[in-house]
C-alpha cells in the first residue's frame, strides 16, 4: 500500500550540500513521485538563496507534507528540511529603520557592547517580575489598609490569588519582553543549573547573577519612592499604636513589603522545608517547560506554564513564606538594609530564603534529566522552529561581529544563548 518517502537532510559538515534519504514508510506511488519532484526542485535551488525565497510558499507546502508523512527518527533530519524549505526573513526585510538606528545597532552588536544587551535584558526581566510582585502581591498599594487592619483587627484587603497572579504575569511579561535578547533566566538558580546541565558559559553566568540581583534592587527602589508617602504613613500609624518596633521587620511590617521575614511561630527548619519543596516543584516544572521534546508544553506556552507554577506555589505555600528566587530575595534584602539599616537583614532566615532555591533547582534538574527526560524522543516542530530562528539570529550577529573586528571567542560566547 505504502512505499518509501524521500526527505531532505542537511549535512553536518557542509550545510549547503543536500542529499536525500529514504525512510521505510509505505506511500502510494503518486505521492512518492510528487515528493521526489519537490526534492529535486529544491535541490536544484539549494545554492541560490534568492530563488529559494521566491519559492517560499512552495517550500512551505512541501515542508508541511513531508512533516506530516515522514517518520522522524532524529532531530537533525527535520532541522535540515526546515533550513532548506523555510525562508529566512529578517526584520529589516519588512520594516524600514532610520540610518541612525541602523548605525547604533551595528555598534551595539560589536564584541565590546553586545554582552551589555543580554545583561540589560536580564536586569529588566528581573525588574519587571519583582516590581509587579511587590506592587501587587506584597500589598504596597494597600499599605494603609494593611496597617489599619493590624491596628483595628479588621480583615486585610488582598488575597493570595492576587499574589499568585502577579507573579505569574510578571514572569510571562519578563520572558515575553526580554527572553529574546538574553537567555531568559531571570533567576540565579536557573542560570546556575544551566551551567551545570547545559554548559552555559560560567563567566557569562556571573554577569547574569549580578544583573539579576541589580534588577531586583532597582525594582525595590522604584516601588519605595513611588509609595514613600504611604510607607511613611504606615510607619506613623504603627508608631502611634506602639507596635512599630515589634512590626517593622516582620512579614506584616513596612520592611516586609520588600523583603521576606520568618513568619511568626514558624521554625527555621520548617521554613527551610517549605522553601526546599516549593523550589523543587518549580524547578521540575521549569525544566519540563524548556524540554524541546515536550509535545505538551510548546515554546509559546512555556512562559505561562512556568509562571503558573510560581503562582500555584504561592497560593499553596506563600503564607508560610517562599522566595523561590535569589535575585528577588537578595535584591530586596539589600534595599531594606539601605533604608532601615543592618537590623533589617533578617538574621539566619535570610540565608534560607536567599540560597535554598539554588541547590533545590539543581536537584530538580537532576530528577528531570535522569528520570523524566529521554534523548530518544522527537523534538517538536515548534521547538525546532524556535531553534532555527534563534540560530539565524546568532549567525547574523556573528557575521556582524566578524565584519567589525570581533573574534571567534566572542562568537562562541553569543552561541551560548541557544542552550
Amino acid at each position: 500500500m505504502w512505499s518509501k518517502l524521500w526527505v531532505l537532510r542537511t549535512s553536518v559538515d557542509e550545510r549547503k550540500s543536500i542529499r536525500h534519504r529514504s525512510i521505510l514508510l509505505d506511500r502510494p506511488a503518486s505521492i512518492r513521485k510528487g515528493v521526489r519532484g519537490k526534492v529535486s526542485k529544491i535541490k536544484s535551488l539549494s545554492h541560490h538563496p534568492v530563488q529559494i525565497r521566491e519559492k517560499a510558499q512552495e517550500g512551505n507546502d512541501w515542508l508541511r507534507t513531508a512533516t506530516n508523512l515522514a517518520f522522524l527518527q532524529e532531530a537533525p533530519l527535520l532541522s535540515g528540511i526546515m533550513a532548506s524549505a523555510v525562508p529566512t526573513v529578517y526584520l529589516r526585510d519588512i520594516q524600514k529603520r532610520s540610518r541612525i538606528l541602523d548605525g547604533l545597532e551595528l555598534r551595539r552588536n560589536r564584541r565590546q557592547l553586545s554582552w551589555l544587551m543580554e545583561l540589560f535584558a536580564e536586569m529588566l526581566g528581573c525588574f519587571m517580575f519583582v516590581y509587579l510582585e511587590i506592587i501587587i502581591s506584597r500589598g504596597v498599594g494597600c499599605a494603609i489598609n494593611k496597617v489599619e487592619a493590624i491596628v483595628t483587627g479588621q480583615p486585610v484587603l488582598g488575597s493570595s490569588l492576587q499574589a499568585g497572579l502577579a507573579v505569574t504575569f510578571g514572569i510571562a511579561f519578563a520572558v515575553g519582553v526580554c527572553g529574546g535578547t538574553s537567555a531568559g533566566h531571570f533567576n540565579p538558580s536557573f542560570t546556575i543549573a544551566h551551567c551545570v546541565f547545559r554548559g552555559f558559559p560560567k563567566v557569562k553566568a556571573l554577569k547574569y547573577l549580578v544583573a539579576q540581583i541589580l534588577g531586583g534592587y532597582i525594582a525595590c527602589m522604584f516601588v519605595y519612592y513611588q509609595y514613600r508617602f504611604l510607607i511613611e504613613r504606615f510607619e506613623d500609624i504603627l508608631r502611634e499604636g506602639g507596635t512599630l518596633e515589634q512590626t517593622l521587620f516582620t512579614s506584616g511590617g513596612p520592611a516586609g513589603m520588600f523583603a521576606f521575614y520568618l513568619p511568626k511561630g514558624q521554625s527555621l527548619g520548617a521554613a527551610f522545608l517549605n522553601e526546599w519543596v516549593s523550589s523543587v516543584f518549580v524547578g521540575i516544572v521549569y525544566w519540563a517547560s524548556i524540554d524541546p521534546s515536550n509535545s505538551i508544553v510548546t515554546p509559546v506556552v512555556s512562559p505561562f506554564f512556568s509562571g503558573l507554577a510560581y503562582g500555584v506555589t504561592i497560593w499553596g505555600f506563600g503564607s508560610a513564606g517562599a522566595a523561590l528566587n535569589s535575585a528577588r530575595d537578595i535584591g530586596s534584602r539589600l534595599w531594606v538594609i539601605t533604608i532601615w539599616g543592618q537590623a533589617a537583614s533578617g538574621g539566619r532566615f535570610a540565608a534560607i530564603s536567599a540560597l535554598t532555591n539554588i541547590p533545590a533547582m539543581l536537584v530538580a534538574a537532576m530528577l528531570y534529566e535522569f528520570l523524566l527526560s529521554d534523548s530518544g524522543r522527537v523534538v517538536t516542530a515548534e521547538a525546532l522552529e524556535q531553534i532555527r530562528v534563534t540560530s539565524h539570529h546568532i549567525s547574523e550577529n556573528t557575521s556582524l561581529v566578524e565584519s567589525t573586528g570581533g573574534d571567534r571567542a566572542s562568537m562562541n560566547d553569543v552561541k551560548g544563548n541557544v542552550i
